[in-house]
């Protein structure tokens, strides 16, 4: 959505720029101030983030519970991080583009702020779209390419009790942890815990 209102206000400027110069020659020291203001508040949550990443990683070197929580979290922690980055390209972007409109004297300099714009979303959109398909992938329960369900259908239909098999579905709970259910018909209920027992180990096997 700020990609969207970032190109929308792009093309309302690059098209109708006589109409906002003279607005971006009187705010240009406010847009500047603001503009700092933002930058510094930024590098301050970067600064912030990387700490607290650090330190996560820190406490859960040698705990393999902690790791995994860690590694459950990568996808959120780079959504954050590129939130971060666009906000922090969006206010090095105010900066130039009021610097240019305050001390440099020519009219293309009016297009250097849609120009800017058109950067930020550009490098936006880049970082974002591959978290943004891991998202779409994981809500969609699809399994994890690295697993060869065929192969794992084979290895649970050797088994001696699995006489068939019938619904194995595997997916991604989040990147790093897939989940797979499966029935199987078998006639040896006696060693049937032994049987799942098996079947839990295969799984744990293939991720």
């Amino acid at each position: 959505s700020s990609t969207l209102s970032i190109f929308i206000e792009l093309i309302q400027r690059f098209f109708y720029i006589n109409e906002v110069r003279e607005i971006m020659d009187s705010e240009v020291d406010k847009l500047l101030i603001v503009a700092i203001i933002g930058l510094f508040v930024n590098i301050i949550n970067f600064i912030n983030f990387q700490i607290g990443h650090c330190i996560g990683l820190k406490n859960g070197h040698g705990h393999s519970h902690e790791i995994k929580k860690h590694n459950k979290m990568n996808l959120n922690l780079k959504a954050m991080m590129l939130h971060i980055i666009g906000d922090t390209l969006g206010s090095v972007g105010v900066i130039i583009t009021a610097l240019g409109i305050k001390f440099v004297n020519t009219s293309w300099i009016y297009y250097l702020d849609p120009l800017c714009s058109f950067f930020i979303i550009t490098i936006i959109i880049v970082g974002t779209t591959p978290v943004l398909l891991k998202c779409i992938r994981i809500l969609s329960q699809n399994s994890s390419r690295k697993i060869n369900i065929p192969e794992l259908k084979n290895k649970i239909l050797e088994i001696p009790e699995v006489l068939n098999i019938h619904e194995l579905h595997v997916w991604r709970l989040d990147p790093t942890t897939n989940i797979a259910t499966v029935h199987i018909y078998t006639e040896d209920i006696e060693n049937v815990e032994n049987t799942i027992t098996r079947i839990k180990t295969l799984f744990h096997s293939y991720g």
